[in-house]
């Protein structure tokens, strides 16, 4: 089966009523709720639905606004709450989201409230200037931080395997998005629904792609990988997205040719200086052992393109 073949089928079964495949993923009804866990939560607002979940903002009965997000299935549920549990139990890492609790019966896991995340910023600030992308600052800060946590993340042996804008959520006293105020937001890395580790268990058929299809490593397309490389090319995929302001293969509208892109060296951009370009282009190698080795190798290798 040809490559473009096998994951225009891949993203058919994704994006149907049921993730994957009906067989995989059981179809299980949710009816929007008022209250979770026996009303200790109170629903304010739906902020998004997909295919696996819905998100809620909530508020405690201690009056703290809070995220919920709810599940359809549960096994995708329990693979992130074995995924919260390996972290902690190493001590968590300032630079990963914190899990307030979760409820196995209820099928939800419940967060702190983020100001926004990092796909939000980059628009927002993209049509607030005439420039494109964050200001080199907030870059470099944003991506010691994520580099930090992902690293972490690897010393453990767990793949975060989505790595994208979207999971990269923002937190800070500030609401305004100006240059001043985005150098105080403090950035985490959220939804471990994806991440891999030994006794994570399977929701997908071996060899099947896991993942956003817009930032999957070139390896990741063929099969579903275990690699910490395939963190550090969706890493430099959000540098990318970072400076230029948009995705760097959000030009690529027709279906094919953005996967074939993927197993393409990826071009230079005029947005980004070339010497920052250098650098996401070795974290983007199309072969694993090319790229940088750590995630703190490709974040000292950016500070030195930046400064």
């Amino acid at each position: 089966m040809g490559i473009v073949k096998y994951i225009r089928d891949f993203a058919a079964a994704l994006f149907k009523d049921a993730p994957y495949t009906d067989s995989m993923l059981p179809q299980e009804e949710t009816a929007e709720k008022e209250y979770f866990l026996e009303g200790r939560y109170r629903v304010k607002k739906l902020i998004r639905e997909t295919n696996l979940s819905r998100v809620y903002l909530a508020e405690s009965s201690e009056l703290e606004e809070v995220v919920i997000k709810h599940y359809k299935y549960e096994p995708l549920l329990k693979r992130e709450v074995a995924a919260f549990e390996r972290i902690i139990e190493k001590g968590g890492h300032e630079s990963l989201v914190s899990l307030v609790e979760y409820s196995l019966a209820e099928r939800l896991i419940i967060m702190p409230k983020a100001e926004s995340d990092l796909y939000a910023l980059i628009k927002v600030s993209s049509s607030a200037s005439q420039r494109k992308g964050l200001d080199p600052r907030v870059v470099y800060k944003i991506a010691c931080e994520i580099g930090g946590g992902l690293q972490f993340m690897h010393d453990l042996s767990m793949v975060h395997r989505d790595l994208k804008t979207a999971n990269i959520l923002l937190f800070s006293k500030e609401s305004k998005y100006g240059k001043r105020e985005q150098l105080k937001l403090s950035a985490k890395l959220a939804d471990f629904g994806c991440c891999w580790f030994d006794g994570a268990g399977y929701l997908e058929e071996p060899g099947t792609p896991v993942g956003t299809l817009g930032l999957m490593a070139p390896e990741d397309l063929q099969s579903s990988t275990k690699s910490p490389a395939a963190d550090i090319y969706s890493f430099g995929l959000v540098i990318y997205e970072m400076i230029a302001g948009r995705g760097a293969y959000d030009v690529f509208f027709d279906f094919e040719t953005r996967i074939k892109k993927r197993f393409q060296p990826l071009p230079e951009n005029e947005k980004i200086p070339l010497k920052i370009m250098k650098v996401i282009q070795t974290a983007c190698e199309i072969k694993p052992e090319n790229r940088h080795q750590s995630q703190l190798e490709l974040v000292e290798d950016l500070r030195k393109a930046l400064y």
